[in-house]
């Protein structure tokens, strides 16, 4: 495959999971690649089908619409809609989740867990508060929510954990004041 189709593919892949776990995308990926080449019926018709083709975006729905996340169908529909399915036909599918493995393994992926899910716009600031942190680094921040923290929040990288749950916190002091308390009796 081109390597100029690579890159435009792999730039709306980017575009479309720049806030989804790159495990999760590459496990999609290879889904997609796999169904696909189930068919050869489908492989001719993908590889041959114009741009903003309605069947091939029926198609893409019937097959892909609950088995992916939303970040991943929006991709598909993204490239349907540029004319590059065939990055994900047969040898070529294989080549893209190469190319997007050899990529997003590169770059350092932060996982940002709250409470509940935030807004767009949280998320935005959110992002922009943690690329300050990793100025010159490439980095892709992943939002997701965990209702046992309380309240607060857990940010972790690849090498640091940086927890400011309420749990964590009163975890801490609840130590530190029966700590103090016990050496007190003493």
């Amino acid at each position: 495959m081109n390597t100029k189709n690579l890159k435009k593919s792999f730039d709306i892949l980017d575009t479309s999971t720049h806030h989804y776990p790159r495990n999760k995308v590459i496990g999609e990926l290879n889904l997609i690649v796999d169904r696909i080449k189930f068919s050869p019926e489908l492989e001719d018709y993908f590889i041959s089908c114009p741009a903003n083709d309605t069947k091939a975006s029926e198609t893409i729905v019937f097959l892909f619409k609950s088995e992916v996340s939303e970040q991943i169908f929006d991709f598909l529909i993204a490239l349907e809609e540029k004319g590059l399915l065939k990055t994900l036909i047969g040898d070529s599918g294989k080549e893209f989740i190469d190319y997007c493995q050899n990529i997003l393994y590169q770059i350092k992926e932060v996982m940002f867990t709250s409470v509940v899910n935030l807004s767009k716009e949280a998320e935005d600031l959110v992002a922009a508060k943690i690329e300050t942190v990793y100025a010159g680094q490439d980095v892709r921040i992943i939002f997701d929510n965990n209702p046992y923290l309380v309240a607060g929040f857990v940010i972790q990288d690849d090498n640091d954990l940086f927890d400011y749950s309420f749990k964590t916190n009163l975890t801490y002091n609840l130590r530190i004041y029966f700590k103090n308390k016990l050496e007190a009796i003493r």
